[in-house]
This record gives C-alpha cells, structure tokens and sequence, in this order.
C-alpha cells in the first residue's frame, strides 16, 4: 500500500486523546520510513544520502533507540 493513499495524521483537537494521537503519529512515521526503506536496495540503504554520513540504515536505527529512549526510559521510567 502506497502512503499516500493512507488517511492524513488526525489534527490535534479538544476530543483527541493526547497519547493516542502521538501513537498514532508515531505509526504514521514508522510506516513512512519503512516504506522508504522498503524502495531502496541494499546498497542504497547503506550508503550515506547527506553531508553528515549517515545512511538510511543508521537513521532508522537512531529513530527506533530515540523512540524506546523517549515512550519507555523518559515517559514510563522503565529502565532497559
């Protein structure tokens, strides 16, 4: 299923539950960078795309540890 074709992230608003709404952003995101992922070959996704060297790989690697590093280490306090 192509991304574009999927329903746009709920706006926040007065009826929205806050840790619904960022749930739900974070699987809009992780499905982006997934797909991404998923159009490129394996040569692609560990070559560095910008200036700064990183390549897709090592982003989405970054993305997932800032995840578990923000929801499950800051906001819950869980450690591991």
């Amino acid at each position: 299923m192509l991304l574009a074709m999927r329903l746009p992230v709920p706006e926040p608003g007065a009826a929205v539950d806050p840790a619904a709404l960022l749930l739900t952003c974070l699987d809009f995101y992780r499905d982006t960078v997934a797909d991404r992922l998923a159009g490129l070959d394996d040569g692609a996704v560990r070559r560095p795309w910008v200036p700064s060297g990183w390549t897709p790989v090592e982003l989405a690697r970054h993305l997932s540890f800032m995840e578990r590093r923000w929801l499950v280490w800051g906001f819950l306090s869980v450690n591991g």
